[in-house]
């Protein structure tokens, strides 16, 4: 099997880079925007992955951007720029932008940005296999947060991802020792700050360092401890690589029933995240141990599918290896015609591999030879210049002979001008009437852009009107029928006891009663939830954020909602740390809670189970409420938190419901700066996230 380990722990560092913020629209012109709101637009643009608006917006930010007069936001600016360039793969010019601001950022004593470029600058070289440069940046960034007596914890994380790339590295050079050196204080900075993502990744790292050493059962200790932690967040990316890294592991220690159990567990994360290259490297360790436990049928099957994901994918290593263990399958079989022809194919790949690597070496060679040719055109220039600097010397001495005769000519000159003094002042005249003809044109122009702008948005604002009011008819209109059910059942059962009553019996009139108390508690929920949206709409609600405690308001409303679970045997989870606050409306987001919560109560089936987590970081909020229900039909994701699609489905008991909960949340949320999304797929549960930003404003009212 090829060495896996280093390429799944550089994947982790660089996924963990990656964190998911609420996007913000773009204006199109950048005029009317300070340089702090255009870095705080292009920084959301780079987090969400929008990479050509995010460098279109910087790059005509840099360009009416002074150095001189503000050179931290130019050269913050310019750091974004390289992010984006670093996130395009287009190394050089990130590389290039990051060298030329990391002394600026020296000389404004802003370390953050000083350690973070020179963090970029790290793995730039480690792409480049400059270990030297690479450990450098990183020694750079180490020693100068150790010279910081209250570090922050921006700075930390800063030393903990520098500590993160010296263990790979050492790793990656196999100075294990080194490695296992540094890994305490790394673990204890990802513990501090409570990231379980890094803390994986590192424990991983460590396990990489003992399975080198070929200290087996302190390696499997170590993946075990990576695997918990991605299993407990429910990572299934990371999770799946560290199973196929364990597969690994066991086929050293010749235990292939385990190596298989790993290796068929990675497979099934590795296809449900659709990452190629996991899958390839999954199915060729289990054809390997199919191979070795004399299981043809399966092995060959699995090489085959290994084969054409990564003829597909163009990974040419696993292709290769899987060529060169399925030829050698066949040949075992005595099929040698299928051997040979698999024989060829790795042949014509590799001599195309080898004459790619031929094609890159002529091109370096071509390139010195044409910097050589340059070297001499300069050397033949310069001897140009020493023959032009001799014709000179002549010409100044003839120009000197000549110089009596300009002092004649002087005196002809001096008539002329007087001439044509006075043109010149009339002409001045006409040029200085054309530049205030020109400069009210530029006026003109200007004025007719501003309408023109005006118009545009007075146009916007119309269709969006337009939008707003049809889908509030279709809501009406649909609302309409829902009040109507309701009322029909107690108007139509009520009349029945009325007229009928001495003629049913008890069974009979305590039906009729339970069903008209069921239309009216589902009117009551139908009519509170139409009123919290209404004064949402109607400036009715005042938004005050304070501080909450995100386990008590989860304790306030499991409180309300858990006889209705344990009705249905439902266990609920609860994932929280204790003390976790964010600034929110405290009433709102219990409402946000409640509605989340009691829809996963609503279509989870008797026996299920709702887990309850949040977390946090220093840009934002999170938080997940998943059940293991029924799930939600692809094609009606989209109109679940839309108002004029109001989906109402009835719960895994017949509960009903009034449609309203999750529009009511999705209101309450993007009040908050934040988002919502759903991930599910029917028949496997829900996964309902929202997100609120750390610096959301003090007050403000609804509107």
């Amino acid at each position: 099997m090829p060495n896996k380990e280093g390429l799944y722990t550089a994947i982790f560092i660089l996924l963990s880079i990656i964190t998911s913020f609420a996007n913000q629209p773009i204006v199109d012109s950048i005029q009317n925007y300070s340089s702090k709101e255009i870095i705080k637009k292009a920084t959301l643009l780079v987090q969400k992955m929008e990479l050509e608006t995010a460098q279109q917006l910087l790059e005509e930010s840099i360009e009416n951007t002074s150095q001189k007069t503000n050179e931290h936001d130019w050269a913050v600016m310019n750091y974004l720029l390289a992010d984006c360039y670093y996130f395009n793969h287009n190394h050089e010019k990130a590389k290039l932008i990051y060298h030329n601001i990391e002394k600026s950022f020296e000389n404004l004593n802003d370390t953050l940005y000083l350690l973070r470029t020179r963090g970029s600058l790290g793995v730039l070289y480690c792409y480049e296999n400059d270990n030297v440069k690479t450990l450098d940046y990183n020694i750079k960034i180490i020693a100068t947060i150790n010279q910081i007596k209250n570090p922050t914890p921006d700075i930390i994380e800063q030393k903990k991802n520098a500590l993160s790339n010296m263990i790979n590295l050492y790793n990656n050079t196999n100075e294990f020792e080194k490695s296992l050196q540094i890994a305490p204080e790394a673990l204890a900075l990802a513990a501090q700050l409570n990231d379980s993502i890094n803390l994986g990744s590192i424990h991983n790292s460590i396990g990489v360092a003992y399975k080198r050493m070929k200290q087996l059962d302190k390696a499997l200790s170590e993946y075990n401890k990576a695997r918990d932690i991605y299993l407990k967040l429910n990572d299934q990316f990371r999770y799946s690589f560290i199973l196929n890294n364990m597969g690994g592991l066991y086929v050293e220690i010749h235990q292939p029933d385990s190596a298989l159990h790993s290796y068929t567990l990675a497979l099934q994360g590795f296809e449900k995240e659709e990452f190629d290259e996991g899958i390839a490297h999954a199915k060729l360790g289990m054809a390997s141990i199919y191979n070795q436990l004399g299981h043809t049928h399966q092995a060959r099957e699995l090489y085959k599918s290994t084969i054409e994901i990564t003829q597909r994918n163009h990974f040419n290593e696993l292709l290769l290896q899987a060529f060169t263990e399925l030829s050698n399958l066949e040949y075992q079989n005595n099929n040698y015609k299928e051997a040979f022809e698999i024989q060829k194919e790795y042949d014509s790949l590799n001599d195309s591999l080898f004459n790619i690597e031929k094609e890159i070496e002529y091109k370096k060679l071509k390139t010195q030879y044409e910097v050589s040719l340059m070297e001499n055109e300069l050397s033949n220039l310069k001897n140009e210049s020493f023959l032009y600097e001799s014709r000179i010397k002549v010409k100044i001495k003839q120009i000197q002979a000549a110089s009596t005769i300009i002092i004649f000519l002087v005196i002809l000159v001096y008539i002329v001008y007087i001439f044509y003094k006075q043109k010149y002042k009339a002409n001045i005249t006409l040029l200085k009437k054309n530049n205030q003809i020109a400069q009210q044109n530029i006026q003109l122009k200007k004025m007719n852009d501003d309408i023109e702008c005006i118009n545009d948005q007075l146009q916007r604002s119309r269709h969006q009107l337009i939008l707003s009011n049809n889908s509030k008819s279709r809501f009406f209109s649909v609302l309409a029928h829902d009040l109507k059910n309701p009322f029909h059942n107690i108007m139509g059962y009520s009349n029945l006891l009325s007229s009928q009553f001495n003629n049913l019996n008890n069974n009979e009139i305590k039906d009729y009663a339970h069903s008209i108390y069921n239309s009216s508690v589902a009117l009551n929920s139908l009519l509170e939830n139409l009123l919290e949206w209404s004064r949402t709409q109607t400036n009715n609600i005042k938004f005050n954020p304070t501080f909450v405690d995100i386990n008590q308001t989860v304790n306030n409303v499991l409180a309300l909602l858990l006889p209705n679970a344990s009705e249905k045997n439902i266990t609920i989870e609860k994932n929280i740390a204790e003390g976790l606050q964010i600034t929110a409306d405290q009433a709102m987001l219990e409402t946000i809670f409640r509605n989340l919560i009691n829809n996963g109560i609503k279509f989870t089936p008797k026996g299920g189970k709702i887990d309850i987590s949040a977390c946090i970081s220093p840009l934002q909020f999170e938080a997940t409420i998943s059940d293991n229900g029924v799930g939600i039909n692809k094609k009606e994701i989209s109109k679940i938190f839309r108002i004029d699609s109001k989906l109402k489905t009835a719960g895994t008991n017949n509960e009903k419901g009034t449609g309203l909960g999750l529009v009511i949340c999705s209101e309450f949320i993007k009040y908050h700066s934040g988002e919502i999304w759903v991930k599910s797929k029917q028949g496997n549960g829900s996964s309902f996230h929202f997100t609120i930003p750390n610096n959301i404003p003090k007050t403000k009212e609804m509107s």
